[in-house]
């Protein structure tokens, strides 16, 4: 995937496994700040806008916001190591605020069935969460499922950054 789509795609990532618990907490913001800040990769856009952004369409459009950001996922030609960072935005995001939700590990579930990645690629750079990987019974039902479940206290999401 070209470069440019990539690190949008990343920063969707964080944005949708931030909000996928229906509250967005600023130790989650501070991470998404701290991945954005230490990879050059953002060097050239503005996250914080960006952030912003998104925050508005998930407001105004909800669950189709997040249908369109997996979409988006699954049609990306993404290689093996852009896949694994997807993975990594998804991780921190998740576990920043250092009380993991169920509904996170359903969304991060969703994400997984996205990609082309093993269990066991993802475990040889991850190791500390094979609990996420749990398998569960996928069907197209299912994933609906978890994101009715996972999105199902949305609100207006207004993120203010500093």
């Amino acid at each position: 995937m070209e470069t440019q789509q990539f690190k949008h795609l990343l920063i969707k990532t964080a944005f949708s496994c931030m909000a996928s618990d229906g509250h967005i907490d600023d130790l989650e913001l501070k991470i998404i700040h701290k991945m954005c800040k230490e990879s050059h990769l953002f060097d050239d856009i503005n996250y914080k806008t960006e952030l912003q952004e998104q925050a508005q369409l998930l407001s105004s459009e909800g669950k189709v916001f997040v249908n369109n950001y997996l979409k988006e996922l699954q049609i990306s030609d993404l290689d093996k190591e852009q896949e694994l960072s997807i993975i990594d935005f998804a991780i921190q995001t998740i576990e920043a605020d250092e009380e993991v939700q169920y509904s996170e590990v359903k969304f991060f579930k969703v994400i997984k069935s996205k990609l082309k990645l093993s269990k066991d690629e993802i475990l040889e750079r991850f190791p500390a969460i094979e609990d996420y990987l749990e398998e569960d019974i996928i069907t197209d039902n299912h994933l609906i499922e978890l994101l009715d479940d996972s999105f199902s206290k949305l609100g207006d999401f207004d993120i203010l950054i500093q």
